[in-house]
C-alpha cells in the first residue's frame, strides 16, 4: 500500500526468518471498535460473544481504538525487535517466541506495570481485575489454524491484517 498512511508493527529478526506483524490502513479505519469486541472475546475463556460479556473475570482487550481529530488509530503491539517489555519484566513473564512474537505467561506476571511504563506505543493493557498485563499475541490459537487474527476477522472495513 504506498502511498496509505500505516501503522506497522517492527520486524524481527530471528532464526527463522518468519515475519509476523500486524498493520493496519489509517484510512480505512472507522473507528468501529469490532477488533476491540473481537480481541476481548478471542482471549476470554468462552470464546463466545454471548457468554464472554458476563465472564468474571471479564475478558480484557489487547487492541484499543483511539480516535483523534485526524481519525482513529487501533493501538496494539508493534512486537518490536528489541522490545523494551522484554527487557524490563523483573519475572521473565513477557517473553519472545522463535518467530519473534512477544507473548505473556500470566502465571509468571506480578503486576509491577514496569512494561506498561516503558512501552513507546501505550500497547500494554492492565488486566485490573487479575491484577496482571495483557497484550496482543497475534491470537497463537487462530494462527494455529490457519485462521486470520480475531481483529483482522472482524473489522468491517478491512483496514487490520495481519503480514
Amino acid at each position: 500500500m504506498i502511498g496509505e498512511p500505516t501503522a506497522t508493527s517492527e520486524e524481527s529478526t530471528t532464526k527463522k526468518k518468519v515475519k509476523r506483524m500486524l498493520s493496519v490502513n489509517l484510512k480505512l479505519c472507522k473507528g468501529h471498535k469490532a477488533c476491540e469486541v473481537a480481541c476481548a472475546v478471542e482471549h476470554s475463556s468462552s470464546k463466545d460473544p454471548l457468554r464472554a460479556a458476563s465472564e468474571e473475570p471479564p475478558p480484557v482487550t489487547r487492541i484499543v481504538v483511539k480516535t483523534t481529530e485526524k481519525g482513529h488509530v487501533p493501538i496494539f503491539c508493534r512486537q518490536c525487535a528489541k522490545a523494551p517489555c522484554v527487557e524490563v519484566c523483573p519475572t521473565n513473564a513477557i517473553y519472545q517466541t522463535e518467530d519473534g512474537v512477544k507473548r505473556v505467561k500470566e502465571m509468571k506476571c506480578i503486576g509491577c506495570w514496569s512494561c506498561t511504563i516503558v512501552c513507546p506505543f501505550g500497547a500494554i493493557q492492565i488486566d485490573w481485575e487479575r491484577g496482571i498485563i495483557a497484550k496482543c499475541d497475534l491470537c497463537p490459537d487462530r494462527l494455529s489454524k490457519g485462521l486470520p487474527t480475531a481483529c483482522e476477522e472482524a473489522c468491517p472495513e478491512k483496514a487490520i491484517r495481519l503480514r
